[in-house]
This record gives structure tokens, C-alpha cells and sequence, in this order.
């Protein structure tokens, strides 16, 4: 193949490469929902089940604009690296919201990636997100999962 028809193709590989990321990082947020689920069935039987979608459109682009703050603020490195992290994270098992939370990696609770999150509105998006309704509604009955 001519070095000309190469380029347009070396050019694109990025982007593909930060779909990936992107894709993967929604898949973790969205697989979240079984540890989630095991955990309020073991702490707080009482509760329905959560929604069969965790997220919106609305935190589907916020999540994305962080993989893409990272990626241009950070790198493929630090990118990768939050991703890697919302995998383990969904893949973990935890009693409690405190276990929960002792289980953040370090790249996803770096002050530069909070600030990312907070630029780009997640937790507001996540407010609205399914998820987000279903936690204010059942405040009160998760308090059995501190």
C-alpha cells in the first residue's frame, strides 16, 4: 500500500483507540450494577432492585467528556489507567458504601481526575441518571449499607 493512502488510516487510529476507552469506561459504570445490587440485597433487603440502566445520555456524555479530559490533559497513559480502574472497580465485590469507597483507585481519586469530573457536570448528570433518582428515593434504606 502507498504511504499516501496510509496516512488517512494512521491518522484515524487514535480515534478509534479513544472510542475504545470511552466504551469501556461506560461498561464499567454500567456493570456496576451487580456488585451494587449484591451489596443492597446483603445490607438492605428491603430494597427493590435497581433500575435495569444505571446511567443516562446525560452521564454517558459526561463520562466521555472525562476520558477525553484525561486523554488530552494526561495522556494515553493516565486514560488507560482510569479506565483499567472503573473495570476493576465494577469486578469488585463489597458489604458496605465504606468498603465501596475504600476501593477507588488512585488515578479515578487524583485531585487533576476529580477536577475533570467536576468540569465536565457528572455529578450532576448523575442526579438525574436512573440511578441517581433511585438513590434519592431509597436515602433512608441505604443508610443500613454505611
Amino acid at each position: 500500500m502507498r504511504p499516501a493512502l496510509l496516512a488517512p488510516l494512521l491518522a484515524a487510529a487514535p480515534a478509534f483507540a479513544d472510542a475504545d476507552l470511552t466504551a469501556r469506561y461506560l461498561a464499567a459504570a454500567e456493570a456496576m450494577r451487580a456488585p451494587l445490587s449484591t451489596m443492597f440485597a446483603a445490607c438492605a433487603p428491603g430494597l427493590p432492585p435497581l433500575p435495569g440502566r444505571l446511567g443516562d445520555d446525560a452521564t454517558d456524555a459526561a463520562q466521555a467528556c472525562v476520558i477525553e479530559g484525561a486523554l488530552e490533559r494526561h495522556g494515553r497513559d493516565y486514560a488507560e489507567a482510569l479506565v483499567a480502574e472503573a473495570e476493576a472497580f465494577a469486578e469488585s465485590a463489597f458489604v458496605s458504601l465504606t468498603s465501596m469507597a475504600a476501593l477507588v483507585g488512585p488515578t479515578t481519586s487524583d485531585e487533576r481526575t476529580l477536577a475533570i469530573v467536576r468540569e465536565c457536570g457528572v455529578p450532576e448528570a448523575s442526579q438525574g441518571a436512573p440511578a441517581g433518582r433511585y438513590m434519592a428515593a431509597h436515602m433512608q434504606a441505604m443508610l443500613a449499607c454505611m
